[in-house]
């Protein structure tokens, strides 16, 4: 099974769609689920808080790069009997490694969100 890969280009509704995901990452910053790479606290690599869903921890590594088609893909559809032998766009694939790594993680017991 071959998924459908994304074209370089401007589609309709990508600018905002672009605006939502940097308007969310902010709010996730704001709430300390989520590190600011470039400058200003937490500064450390490691956020604040941890929500205890692997799926948003997820979705907060992968960044602007995670898309809510690769948690589907990734969640739902690739455990389906009748997918077998996926060829998975990069994205989805970095996405799916993301959530095996925070699955196996587990939420820390200290700084746990549920927000």
């Amino acid at each position: 099974m071959k998924f459908r890969t994304e074209s370089f280009g401007l589609n309709p509704g990508a600018i905002q769609r672009t605006s939502w995901k940097q308007s969310f990452e902010h709010d996730m910053r704001r709430r300390g689920l989520r590190e600011d790479r470039y400058g200003g606290p937490p500064c450390n690599g490691r956020p604040q808080k941890q929500h205890k869903s692997p799926i948003f921890r997820a979705l907060l590594r992968g960044g602007m790069f995670s898309d809510l088609s690769d948690v589907f893909l990734t969640v739902y559809l690739l455990k389906q009997p009748f997918t077998k032998d996926p060829v998975l766009p990069r994205r989805t694939e970095s996405f799916a490694d993301s959530y095996e790594r925070e699955q196996k993680r587990g939420a820390q017991t200290s700084g746990e969100a549920d927000e």
